[in-house]
């Protein structure tokens, strides 16, 4: 699979949400945690209007480190409804 970057969905204009970039994927094992990325300031973003998060990440045990992580934390947030969760060409739908 290629890698997509957010210039690349700027590009399409096709995309009317916001997007956050983490820099990075959670990995224990090369002692890069979740305070290590851009994490934090993702959920510094989340207000009531936010429905609706999809989250892609690579299909590497990083990754799915990441997007459980992530998955976990976002179902605390009660306006949340929906996560997705997409490692390359796949999507798993997760509704609280």
């Amino acid at each position: 699979m290629n890698q997509i970057c957010h210039c690349d969905i700027e590009k399409l204009e096709q995309f009317h949400g916001l997007y956050h970039v983490l820099n990075g994927a959670i990995s224990p094992s090369k002692g890069i945690m979740p305070e290590d990325i851009n994490i934090e300031s993702l959920f510094t973003r989340l207000n009531d209007g936010i429905k609706e998060i999809v989250i892609a990440t690579n299909a590497t045990l990083e990754g799915e480190t990441t997007a459980s992580y992530l998955t976990k934390v976002l179902k605390k947030y009660p306006n949340i409804k929906h996560i997705c969760v997409r490692k390359e060409s796949d999507a798993i739908k997760y509704s609280k």
